[in-house]
């Protein structure tokens, strides 16, 4: 059922109750307090959402209670008719400011409920968005770790050639010891300086990417 249907309903229904009361109160008389079932009229004003509602259906059940003391038949003595239709007025507006202040205190606390439930939505999309960087932190962490790994590996096999070059160089020239084996004391001297200066490089490019990385870190 469509929203203005319900809203068509609600105020057919209560059109309905206020013209049954009505008629039941110019059809008794005076004496009787006609004008307390207004009541049940102005306590319509709790199915709907607006809280002034209430005051609506107050002022019109007072109308009404007032347009009843004119046309109900006469009986009674004046002042059980008066004190009817006072006691009528002063129940029909303790009801109608009770379902305005219910009502106002129910939008109190639906406007609470929808705050919070945007603060919970706000939150929840913050916690998303954390979890989401956290998880790419840690798989940038988990791809730098990998690298560092390869590079590690790599490294020690580079290291591990020239420091051999060096070792077996350096074993040779201890074992030319004549005059006449200079060019060959030089030409593994010489090898050693070349993986010496190899090494050299290795080592500042290992050291280059290292600081390289702490950049990126702390970026």
């Amino acid at each position: 059922m469509g929203l203005r249907k319900i809203i068509w309903l609600k105020f057919l229904l209560t059109l309905l109750i206020g013209a049954a009361i009505f008629t039941f109160d110019v059809s008794i008389q005076l004496g009787v307090a006609g004008g307390v079932p207004y009541v049940a009229l102005v306590l319509m004003g709790l199915w709907y959402g607006n809280k002034n509602t209430g005051l609506y259906l107050g002022i019109i059940a007072s109308i009404l209670t007032i347009i009843g003391y004119y046309l109900s038949p006469d009986g009674g003595e004046e002042w059980k008719v008066l004190l009817n239709r006072t006691y009528a007025g002063f129940a029909i507006w303790i009801v109608a400011l009770g379902v305005f202040y219910q009502k106002k205190a129910l939008q109190k606390v639906e406007n609470y409920s929808r705050k919070l439930s945007k603060s919970k939505d706000d939150l929840e999309g913050k916690v998303k968005e954390r979890t989401a960087e956290l998880a790419e932190a840690l798989e940038h962490q988990k791809d730098l770790n990998d690298h560092k790994t390869r590079f590690v590996s790599i490294a020690s096999h580079e290291f591990r050639t020239p420091l051999s070059v060096v070792l077996s160089s350096a074993s040779l020239v201890s074992k030319y010891t004549e005059s006449d084996q200079q060019n060959k004391r030089e030409k593994h001297i010489d090898r050693i300086k070349s993986s010496v200066q190899n090494l050299v490089t290795i080592l500042d490019d290992f050291l280059s990417l290292d600081k390289l990385e702490q950049g990126k870190l702390e970026g």
